[in-house]
Formats: structure tokens, sequence, C-alpha cells
């Protein structure tokens, strides 16, 4: 035994920090290797072992060196921030910090994994240092090191003491953001907690007194933990409340109830008992936000007071905003049944307890629902009243209760609500399906007679058809505008209607037709027999088709296509207006793939908002600038001049100062923001730089025009304004000038002139084009017969003023001396022969013309003497894009830079008509090839010219071209069929 005293204390003394360069507070695995260590621990254990065997006997004697002084407590063994090596505490990525596993396996020293080998470290540490008696200070090396680690750890995670005072300043945007914030930790942290209870109860196992490892564990965790578990308390107390913040409240509470029985079992302790008490005070603050929120939003459902009618008896507001509200909160349905277990339905609102029978909902929140959708449909009940006619308010009730149906029956909502609420709701929807029927049709339907087995007199069958049109239509003009959003009621309903009234209506009409036609006077039978059975159905067919509305907002621009087949017809509109707007469209030479407003492809042009236009040009300016300054490498930063032009939507601030602002652009660059001008804007536009430009060198501009639609479709029936719907379509273009020398060779075009002609003092000419009211208020655009005299005589007149300028004096010096020949030698028939003409192809290559509309680009080429070569880019612009106002010479230029016609010294011309009256036009010159780069035609120049530029319409309603306007009667009443005769 003394041999092995002796050995243990030649180990213990080399270790010696006196006779070392090793410092008494550095870890022992600092500067020795695994093996070392573990030698020292075995001496140490060894020379313990040998102490306690002499202490028994009385004549042992043993001297230590006199001045030596053995010290197990001089190295600081447990000075690790984690037992694994692998932990960072520098790392601030929480999903990089290192938490070490601890199981409940025996670690021994040949283990292989390095968890297991330093956890059987440890181990050795911490039981010799409690069998030689330095226990406290093993504990409270621990203590300190395992809490610095684990403070650390939950203030990567964000777990920091929130302040009373802090949290009340905070707005709800900060504070979801610290909701979500420990949401997402929380995993993280109880897996700490655990792995810092196995660690403790692994490392102290031999201590006699269980409550040692316990107290350990939460000195090491209390603070922290409490710490952590106080943060939702605070948010969810100091919160405002309100019904739309009750989804956070829901996610925060499932996400805290999903690790309570988890992190209950980590701190079950007597030691730990405040953070369980902790823990179950946060869930109860979020519990108590949550019901006050819900009961906040049945309070707002059961006291909305409006008193608007819904247009058609369409889905109210209020039976939208609950029923989405209702769907989300579905989704934490299990959540909320637990919150509302302590929490009835509220008794004092005044439906009967009756509501309530024959359910089998038992959950609580299968039972607020209902009451919640109960509530709903009282206020929608009373809501009906307000509606003038019966049938209406019947319409309005199947309409909206069908609407809650469904969005039950397709979310999580038929999970808790079940079937049988369903079927029971869903027949009720039948039944005021059939009171509208009733309600609406009933009269209709009781004017033919029942039984038409009994004779009636000739007068009586007379009568029985002028009653049956009369009511026939009151009735379709009193719900031509209804509808029924849902398609398969809406389906229902209508088939319900043909059949009763088309069925009777038949057997009449077959019946008594031939007797009818043989008694009456040439044309009379009119008046007494005004519907043929198909007549009906296809009347009857176009009721209650109504424009469903998304509730998802989407981007303001859309493609136009098929808009006849989807859109409802405008009930505004009289027959003749309509039979304008046809002839209009079967021949405007627009095509099928033109863009157009959100606002206006969803059947909300009768009420545009300022939102609309914004969105709308936002959306034309983010693309069309940031393509042309990628496609050119200039920042926003080098733009010295801005002008943008929308002739008719002026905003405060302008557009103009949107764009400086979205792009940042410089404190110093000069802006013109251009309104009121017409089609020719673009031109007015690059007139402004062509100014500037002349004072200023070496500068960029960037001129940006387009038009607003969103706000200025016209609704009404005024046929000097609806034609304006036909022709404009949205679009524009932006465009980089620059006067830098440097730049002349990379340039596209060389500006050569510039002609501007106004004809504003001509009241003709002032009032050809202009905005204005029509009789009943309705905003639109008028368009006058002095139209075409007065864009004639301006291009005139512009003309006469540019072709000196572009032409060669050869041309002007021929077409002079022609004028002067006819008039000196024609005689006294002046006016006989063919009037001289200037050939303005002597001077310009190419046409860039106005795509104002098919009579427009027609008219033109026939005054310019123009080949159908040269109307092609401005027939093929109107047919792909309709008339995009003053941007459409830019669409025309880029259908002739696609086709690569544009060679180096073409000289091109352009020529814009605009409100005033204004016609202005202007010569440039292609500095280089232009081979068909990058533009708005890419991706199907390749189609066009196409084969057939006819409307798809022009072979169903071309008929209408040929027909006489004395053939539309004005009187609405004496041919009401008169299309449908003509489409079969």
């Amino acid at each position: 035994m003394e041999d092995t005293m002796e050995a243990s204390m030649r180990v213990i003394m080399s270790w010696d920090y006196e006779t070392s360069d090793i410092s008494p507070n550095t870890s022992l695995f600092n500067h020795h290797s695994r093996e070392e260590v573990l030698e020292f621990m075995r001496a140490v254990k060894d020379l313990h072992a040998a102490l306690q065997y002499f202490s028994s006997t009385s004549n042992f004697s043993y001297h230590y060196p006199s001045h030596k002084k053995i010290s197990l407590g001089g190295h600081s063994i447990f000075s690790l921030s984690d037992p694994s090596s692998g932990c960072n505490n520098n790392n601030n990525n929480n999903n990089d910090l290192a938490v070490f596993t601890v199981s409940n396996n025996n670690y021994h020293e040949d283990s292989t994994t390095e968890e297991a080998s330093t956890m059987a470290d440890l181990k050795l540490i911490a039981d010799c240092m409690m069998s030689a008696g330095f226990g406290k200070k093993c504990l409270k090396i621990y203590k300190l090191t395992r809490r610095s680690f684990v403070e650390d750890a939950l203030l990567k995670l964000g777990a920091r003491k929130l302040k009373k005072s802090q949290v009340q300043k905070l707005d709800w945007e900060t504070i979801d953001a610290k909701m979500t914030k420990w949401l997402n930790s929380i995993k993280i942290c109880v897996k700490i907690f655990s792995h810092e209870k196995n660690l403790c109860e692994h490392l102290f196992s031999a201590c006699t007194l269980p409550s040692v490892t316990e107290s350990c564990f939460s000195d090491v965790c209390k603070e922290s933990a409490l710490i952590l578990f106080r943060i939702p308390g605070k948010l969810a107390k100091h919160a405002k409340k309100s019904p739309d913040k009750i989804f956070k409240f829901l996610t925060l509470y499932e996400g805290m109830s999903q690790d309570t029985s988890e992190i209950e079992k980590i701190f079950s302790s007597e030691f730990t008992s405040v953070i369980r008490s902790q823990l179950r005070s946060s869930i109860g603050r979020v519990t108590e936000g949550v019901k006050t929120m819900e009961a906040d939003f049945e309070a707002h459902v059961y006291k909305d007071s409006s008193k608007g009618v819904v247009s058609g008896g369409g889905i109210h507001p209020l039976t939208k905003y609950e029923m989405n509200y209702m769907v989300n909160l579905s989704y934490h349905a299990s959540a909320l049944d637990k919150i509302l277990a302590d929490y009835p339905v509220s008794l004092q609102s005044p439906l009967p307890e009756s509501y309530f029978e024959g359910e089998t909902m038992w959950s609580p929140v299968a039972l607020h629902f209902a009451w919640l959708i109960l509530i709903l449909l009282g206020k929608l009940d009373s809501k009906s009243e307000l509606c003038k006619d019966a049938s209406l308010s019947y319409l309005f009730l199947a309409n909206n209760l069908q609407y809650v149906v469904t969005k039950v029956k397709s979310t999580k909502l038929y999970n808790v609500l079940g079937e049988k609420w369903v079927n029971k709701h869903s027949s009720k929807v039948v039944q005021y399906a059939a009171n509208y029927e009733r309600m609406g049709w009933g009269r209709v339907i009781s004017s033919l007679p029942k039984d038409l087995t009994v004779e009636i007199s000739l007068d009586k069958v007379k009568e029985c058809f002028k009653r049956f049109n009369v009511d026939f239509e009151e009735e379709y003009r009193k719900e031509v505008d209804w509808v029924v959003q849902d398609s398969k009621l809406r389906d229902k309903m209508k088939n319900s209607i043909i059949r009763k009234v088309d069925a009777r209506y038949r057997k009449m009409y077959d019946k008594y037709k031939v007797v009818l036609a043989k008694t009456r006077e040439k044309g009379k039978i009119d008046y007494v027999v005004k519907f043929t059975p198909e007549d009906l159905k296809n009347y009857l067919s176009d009721l209650l088709d109504g424009h469903e509305e998304d509730d998802v907002v989407s981007p303001s621009i859309e493609k136009v296509e098929t808009t006849l087949h989807d859109r409802k017809e405008n009930p505004v509109l009289q027959r003749r207006s309509r039979r304008l707007l046809l002839l209009a469209v079967v021949s405007s030479g627009i095509g099928e793939e033109t863009y157009a407003p959100r606002n206006i492809l969803k059947g909300k042009e009768e009420s545009p908002s300022s939102k609309d236009s914004l969105e709308e040009m936002d959306e034309f300016f983010k693309d069309s600038i940031e393509k042309l300054l990628s496609k050119s490498k200039i920042s926003p930063q080098e733009i010295d001049i801005l002008v943008i032009n929308v002739s008719m939507f002026a905003s405060e601030p302008c557009l103009a100062s949107r764009v400086v602002n979205h792009y940042k652009m410089r404190d110093d660059v000069k802006v013109y923001n251009l309104s009121g001008m017409g089609c020719s804007a673009s031109l007015i536009s690059i007139s402004i730089v062509q100014s500037v430009f002349k004072h200023e060198k070496e500068r960029y501009a960037l001129v940006v025009t387009s038009e607003s639609l969103s706000s200025n479709w016209y609704t009404g029936n005024d046929r000097s304004m609806i034609l304006s719907n036909c022709l404009f379509r949205s679009g524009g273009s932006a465009i980089l000038l620059t006067n830098k020398w440097g730049l002349r060779k990379k340039a596209m075009l060389k500006l050569k002139c510039l002609v501007r002609t106004h004809h504003g003092g001509r009241d003709d000419s002032y009032g050809c084009c202009m905005q204005m009211e029509d009789s009943v208020g309705r905003l639109g655009f008028h368009l006058s017969k002095n139209l075409p005299i007065s864009a004639a005589r301006c291009l005139v007149d512009n003309l006469k003023e540019l072709a000196p300028k572009i032409l060669p004096t050869k041309e002007v010096v021929r077409f002079v001396l022609a004028v002067m020949a006819r008039r000196f030698f024609s005689g006294p028939n002046k006016q006989a022969g063919n009037k001289p003409s200037i050939n303005f192809k002597t001077g310009v290559e190419h046409f860039c013309i106005h795509t104002g509309g098919k009579a427009v680009i027609d008219g033109l080429g026939e005054n310019l003497k123009l080949s159908e070569y040269d109307l092609e880019p401005a027939r093929m612009t109107l047919h792909r894009f309709g008339n995009t106002s003053a941007g459409s010479l830019w669409y025309v230029l880029g259908y002739m830079e696609s086709k690569k016609r544009l060679k180096k010294g073409d000289r091109v011309l352009m020529v814009s008509f605009g409100a005033g009256f204004k016609c202005n036009s202007c010569l440039w010159e292609v500095v280089r090839d232009l081979d068909g780069c990058d533009n708005v035609w890419k991706e199907f120049i390749e189609d066009y010219p196409p084969k057939n530029l006819a409307n798809p319409y022009l072979e169903m309603f071309g008929w209408i071209q040929n027909e006489d306007a004395s053939t539309f009667p004005e009187d609405h009443e004496a041919k009401m069929n008169y299309y449908q005769e003509k489409m079969n």
C-alpha cells in the first residue's frame, strides 16, 4: 500500500502548478492529453483510498514533503463552457448553437464516441472531487459554468428580460415580431433545459441526497426559464386587442401548449415549481386575450348597423368578413376548443334558443361557431327588410346563406360543424330560392291559363298575351341587374323559372299562334305576341348572371380576352346604344388580346377609386422604366429631365413626383407632369425636352407616356361617349433621350424636326373631343360629329408647315407648279379634275400613324397616298394593343424595329392627334441599322401580320353593318326579338 501511495504522490506532484508554468485557474484539459489527465485522476483516487485505509490503522505514519501541499482543487477542472467540444459560445446563429446530448447510458473510458468519452471524464472528475471532500466547490464551479452557458444560449435565441414600461411602448408590429421569434426558439430552449437536467443527473448521480441534483439544476436554469416564460405573458397582456390579432394569439397558445407537458416534466421538482406557475400564468394571459378578442368580434357582428343595400341582392360585406374570419379561426379549432371550454355561449342575444335544437355538436368550438353564424343570419334577416321588393329580399337571403354554406363545405369549418349542420342550412337556401321564385315570377306564371284544354275566346287569348307581356317585361326589367354568384345555385334557380314559365307559355303559343296569325291585321300581331318561346328562353337565360368578385386582389392590368362572354351586359345601355357598340366592335380593327385595368374586368367600373388608378400607373411605370434603364445601362440618378404625360388622371403629389420618389432620383432633376394633352402628348413631351436641350448640354431625359383607364371607363348611355370604351386600351412607353455628343453613334434615332399645330381657338375644334358628364352625371369622353372635319383641317395646316422642312426641294416645287397650273389653266370649271397632291414618300421611308381607330388609319393612308405596306405597322398595333393614346406611336415604331425595317439613314414620320384640337408631327432619322432588338413585340412578332384581321364577332354580327338605321325601332317594346332573329 505504501508503494501505491508513493507512486500516486509522484504523479500528483508532477502537476504542481508552483513548479510548472501552468496557471492555477487553468483547466486540466488545456495543456495535457486525455491519457495524462486520466492518470492524474486515478492517482488521486488511489491516494484517497490508501489514506482511508491507513487512517483506520493506529500505527500508520506518513510524512509529506514539508514544502508541498496537495490540493485537488488547484486546477479549475470544471471551467468548461460545455462538455461538448463542438460548442461555440460566440456563434450568433441559433441553428449552430451546440446543445450537448445526454442519454441514460453508462459511459465508459473505452467508449469510442466523443460524447461518451467526455461524459466519462466529467463523471470521473465529479466523483473524485466528491470523494476527496471538494463536493461544494465542485457544485459551485458547475453551477457558475452551466448557468453562464444557459444564459448565453437563451440570449442568442432572443430570450431577454422585458420590463413593463418597455412592453407598453411597443407597437403591434414589434410585438408580433417578438411573438414569432419566441415561437421559433421555444423548442430549442426546451431542448437545452432537458439536456441540462440530464447532464446534472448524470454527473451527480453518486450523491446520496436526491435534492442535491434538483437544487443544482434549479440554480442553473431557473432564472433563464422564468425570463423565457414571462415573455409571452407580458406581450399578451400589454398588446392592444382587436379581432384581427386573434390568430397570432392562437398560434402563440398552440406553441406554448404543445410543449407544456414536456416543460412540466423537466421542471417537476419542488425547487422549480415557480417555473411551472409562471408558464401557466402566461398561458392564462394568452387565453384571456383570445377570449377578449373573440367577444369583441361577436359584439362587432351583433352591433353592425349598416343600412346600405347590396346591389342586385348580392353577398353582403358583413357575410364575407365574418365567414373569412371564421375560416381562419377553423385552422386553430383544437386550440380554440380548449380555450372556450369554460366560455359558454352568451345568453344576452335576442335569438331564441330554438336555433340550437336538434344540433348534435357538443364541443365548445362547434357550439361557438354555430352561434356566430346564427348571429350573422339574424343580422342578414334584418338587412333583407331594407330591400323594397320582397323577391329581392329572399334572393338576398339565398345568396348570403349559400355563401355561408359553401364556405363551410369547402374549408375546415366542415370538420367542426359537420354534415348535419350543412344539410340543415342547405335546405333553408332551397326555401329562400323557392320564395324568391314565388314572389317574383308567380304573377307572370299566373297570367297564363292553367288548363289549356278548356277553350277560351280569342279576345280572352289576346288579353292573356297582353297581360303576360306587361308582367314579364316589368319583372325582367326589375331583375335585369340581380345576381346569384354561386353558379350551381344560379343554374338551379334559372332552370326552375324557365321550366315553369316556358312550359305554360309554349303550350299557349303553339295552340293560338295560327289563329292569331289568321285574324291579325298586318303587323298587329307584334303587339299581342311579342315573344316566341325561344325569345322567352333567351331572356330568362340572361337573368341572375352576376359577376363574381375574387376575395384576393390581383395586379391591376390584365389581358382582355373573351370579355363579351365573361362579362354581364350593362343594364343601363339601351337597344340602339347596344347596336352602336356592336357596330363599333366588329369594325374597329381591334383584336382579342388587348389590355385593360383589373377593376374594369371585375365589373367595378361604376365605382373606381384613386387606388385603382395609382396601381395601374405603378405597374406600368415599374415595368417600362426598369426595362428601359436596364437595357440602356443607366441608373435613375443619371436622369436630368423627367417628363410624364397621363392625360386623364392627375394625382397629388403628381405622378412625376411618384416616379422620382420610387427611383430616388437626384434633387436637381427637372420634372414636367402633363395632363389633358390627349393622344398627342408624346410629341409634346419630346418638344419640351427639345427646348431644354437647346440650353443645357450633355443631359439625359426620360419621357414616360401612358393613359389611365381605371377611373375613366364610361358607364352611361350617351352614344357620343360609349365609343371610347371600344377604342381605348391600357398601355404606354418609356423613351430615353440625350444630347450627349459621345453617344450620337449609339443612339437609335435622331430628331430632325417637330411641328405642333393647335386649333383650340376654333369652337368646333375645341369641343370635338372633351371629357364631360352626360345628362345623368356619368363622366365620359365625348366625341362629336365634327371630329373628322376638325382632324382633317388640323392635319392640313400641320403638313403645310412640315412639308417644306422634310421634303426635297424638287418635290415642293413640283407641287407648287401643279397647284398654280390648276388654278390658272383649268378654265371656268376650276374644280374639275384631280387635285394636286404632294408625295411625302419622296422624303420619308416609314410612317408612324396614330392608331386612333381603323377609320383614322384609312383616312391618313388615303390622304397621304400610302400603301398597305406603309399602313401595316399601324394596323397591327391597333389589332394587338388597341388605341393606347399617346403611347401608340411607339408601339408602331416597335413593330417596324421588330420587323427589321429600319435601316441607317431612313426617315420616320410620326403623326398624332389630340383633344383641344391638336395635330403634332415630327421626323426622325435612323442612326444605325435596327435589327429587331428586345421590345414589346418580341414574343409574338412572328405571328404578325395574321392571315385574317377580322374580328371573331364579325361572322356573327357582321350583318349589322348592312342594316339601315330605320330598321332599328326606337320603341323598346316594338321588336324585342329583332337581334335574335338576325343572329338565327
